[in-house]
This record gives structure tokens, sequence and C-alpha cells, in this order.
């Protein structure tokens, strides 16, 4: 059952299958956004704590651009992708191929179950996906997230966000209501106070950062498992 605040929401979100053809549509075009979700990709890169990492997911892997980071930076790791769009996990093989049997990607809907077995990953990425989903779906997600991370483990996580000074807020709420007016106009993404969002579900939340970067507003969240799965 929803709860209180999140009803309206409803009728505006997009559907799986809506997300999922509209990034099929959408493809390599996705790179345009690149301007102002790099500098965060950036901030998680620098923040996740990836070289004490082996195995890491990355749910909504788009055009593969975080994952050549990954890849790219730290020789240690085995990259898996996930991706609701078949157009975008193709673009994240053809982007991740060279690296062979270090880089996998599949193509499923995180929001009804992850193919991974428990305590399987030590890093779970989602970036600009929770800002797709419907708050009962982003529940769904964090509740197999924990299953899928080891002990130790942490998930990072961006979203669109709030913006900070009066410019950065005035953007985000023209971007919000562009989101309830025509959702497909802005990818089905909306701001979230993804910090909030976690530590009411329970994760402990060790680092939280904004960053805004071509007058739009990111929030880099990155996440401990949760004490009571340990």
């Amino acid at each position: 059952m929803a709860r209180p605040g999140e009803r309206h929401l409803a009728h505006v979100m997009l559907r799986p299958d809506q997300a999922r053809a509209h990034y099929d549509r959408l493809g390599a075009d996705q790179n345009r956004e690149l301007r102002y979700a790099q500098p965060a990709f950036d901030a998680l890169l620098d923040s996740g704590c990836f070289d004490a990492a082996t195995d890491v997911l990355e749910i909504g892997c788009g055009t593969g651009t975080l994952a050549s980071g990954l890849l790219s930076r730290h020789a240690g790791l085995t990259y898996t992708g996930l991706d609701i769009s078949g157009a975008m996990t193709g673009l994240t093989y053809g982007t991740i191929g060279s690296f062979g049997a270090r880089a996998r990607v599949l193509q499923a809907d995180a929001t009804v179950s992850l193919p991974f077995a428990d305590r399987s990953m030590d890093r779970v990425v989602a970036a600009y996906v929770l800002d797709l989903l419907t708050f009962p779906a982003m529940r769904t997600l964090f509740r197999e997230t924990r299953r899928v991370l080891r002990p130790g483990g942490l998930f990072c996580a961006i979203t669109m966000t709030p913006g900070g000074n009066i410019v950065e807020r005035g953007r985000m709420l023209f971007w919000q209501s562009l989101h309830r007016i025509a959702p497909r106009q802005v990818g089905g993404c909306r701001p979230v106070r993804l910090k909030q969002r976690m530590i009411a579900d329970g994760w402990p939340v060790q680092k939280s950062i904004r960053v805004t970067a071509d007058g739009l507003s990111s929030e880099l969240v990155i996440a401990g498992r949760s004490p009571s799965n340990n």
C-alpha cells in the first residue's frame, strides 16, 4: 500500500514497460545527459572505496560510461551491469566488451528481483535509477540490494535532488513540474531526497555529497549494509 504523500505520484511515474521503451528509443543519445551526470559519476568513483572491492553490480548500466570508469581504474574488479532496456545493455557491452571476462551485462527488471545469490556483491551501484522509481519499487530495490550485498559491502547511489541555492532550487522545481505534466520529456526522472529515503529504510548512511552541474543538482549517497542483515 502506498504511504501518505506517495499516491499522487502513481499517475505520472513511468511503468517498467514504458521506461524500457523510452530507453530503448533513447539509446546512445543518453550520453547527452553526461554534462550534468559526469561530475556525480566522478564523485562516486572517488568515494566508493572500490579498491577494497572485488564484485561490483551496477543497476541501470545505461551506455556503460560508469562501467568503463570502474573497470579502467580498478584492475581487480569483476563487473556486472544490469538494465531493463535491451538497447542499453547492448551499448554497455559495446563499451566494456574489451575487458573480457571481467565484465558481463544482463537485461532484467531490478524492481522485481535481482538475479544474484545472497551476499554475492561487494558494491551495488545505482546511478539515476532510484529517481525513476515509485517509492514502493524503490523499497523493493533497497530490499534486494541488501540481500545481495556482502557484510561490509556498500550501496552507492546517485539521484537528482532538490537544489541547494535559490537558482538551483528553481531549476529543479521546473524539472519536477515538467515531470508531473510530461514525465517522458525528462526520462521519467524527478528530484528525490535520497539520504532521507535511505535513512528511513534503515540504511547506515556513511556519506552524502551534493553535486551541481549545468544547473542541475544530484545527490550521491554511500551507505553500508544494514546491521540487521549482517
